[in-house]
């Protein structure tokens, strides 16, 4: 395996480095969902659309940070949208910018692997699903941070659960409030691998040049062909999710103005 090199602009949310014709994105702060910096969110979405025209790549892995609060850090965002100096666009604008995040991974015609470690808020799991392959450390979990807030959730996860699981099995795991262990995701099919955080890059990297050494032109195809049902129907459905989700979003923040009153 040939060293790191940079590729890219290095930005605040996230790095860049290649590994042959592997591109590892590494976040290496708040995920850029949860920040009201719409210029780190625009750079990484800019980050993708680059590599699509990157014929050195074949492979991409989204790498998690290890260090994370889950569910508080969900809340703790949502909280501060709510505020009357908040810019009033800004729910909006993250959800745009995830849902061309979640349409470009599905849209790279290069291997995408998730490598996640948790506690990960369940709009970012479930984001997941869009990606080819998905890795998760030993011992983490997923929670569902929408219910904390009382709002329907983001990442499309009721659009894909019932692709992979049954109908009740994705009632449950939409609804629970309870940690969902990353064993009980890999038993559902749902994670592909699971291994312990100190060997996630080497099983993640393992994996994208197992992938990036079959012939290009073919990978693609397998892709455009594999997600062509889904794909169809993905952008109206974050659509719609947007609206029902802004709808609540409205209704949270006249809640707390009248409160305020």
């Amino acid at each position: 395996m040939a060293n790191p090199t940079a590729l890219y602009k290095q930005c605040d949310t996230f790095t860049a480095e290649r590994f042959d014709n592997v591109l590892l994105l590494r976040f290496v702060d708040r995920p850029f969902v949860f920040t009201l910096d719409m210029g780190a969110k625009n750079r990484f979405v800019e980050c993708l659309e680059s590599v699509a025209h990157d014929d050195r790549i074949k492979a991409v892995v989204l790498f998690g940070r290890s260090e994370k609060t889950g569910a508080k850090e969900f809340v703790e965002f949502f909280e501060k949208a709510l505020l009357p100096e908040a810019d009033q666009n800004i729910m909006h604008k993250m959800l745009n910018i995830f849902n061309q995040f979640m349409l470009t991974i599905m849209d790279l015609d290069k291997f995408v692997i998730s490598a996640e470690f948790g506690p990960l808020v369940s709009q970012f799991f479930y984001a997941g699903l869009a990606c080819d392959y998905r890795i998760m450390a030993e011992g983490a979990v997923v929670q569902n941070a929408f219910l904390a807030a009382d709002m329907p959730p983001k990442g499309a996860g009721p659009f894909f659960l019932p692709h992979y699981v049954s109908r009740r099995t994705a009632y449950e795991l939409l609804t629970t409030e309870q940690d969902i262990p990353a064993e009980k995701l890999h038993g559902l099919g749902l994670v592909d691998e699971v291994v312990s955080a100190s060997d996630m890059e080497q099983s993640a990297l393992h994996v994208a040049h197992k992938f990036a050494a079959v012939p290009g032109t073919a990978l693609a195809g397998i892709k455009k062909f594999m997600n062509y049902e889904m794909r169809r129907h993905l952008s109206r459905y974050l659509e719609f999710e947007n609206q029902e989700i802004l709808k609540a979003y409205n209704a949270a923040k006249m809640r707390m103005a009248r409160g305020n009153k």
